[in-house]
């Protein structure tokens, strides 16, 4: 009888184990899940998010954006290179870029 109650609580103490750690994991993919949605949905006041029209997809040129430094354009170091080639390409292929 006793070595029944003591596998019996084995068992529990296992199971309390097995629970508690998956518990600790789904804390944490909550966590991060709600620091995602958090992140996703802030933007600072004035920004516009774009969305193209369905009807304007079709006839639209391709758009080519290249993300730089707040001062690396014009620098006179391959930034510059990589503006002068987007361009080159956009105006060669029919593309539209960021700032035309």
């Amino acid at each position: 009888m006793f070595s029944r109650e003591l596998n019996n609580a084995n068992t529990v103490k296992r199971m309390a184990d097995f629970l508690g750690h998956h518990l600790r994991i789904m804390k944490k993919i909550i966590l991060i899940l709600a620091a995602m949605l958090t992140f996703a949905a802030c933007t600072k006041e004035g920004d516009v998010i774009y969305q193209t029209d369905p009807a304007d997809a079709l006839s639209a040129k391709p758009l080519v954006t290249v993300i730089y430094d707040p001062n690396a354009v014009g620098d006179g170091n391959y930034n510059d290179l990589i503006y002068q080639s987007v361009e080159q390409a956009a105006k060669e292929h029919d593309l539209r870029t960021s700032t035309n």
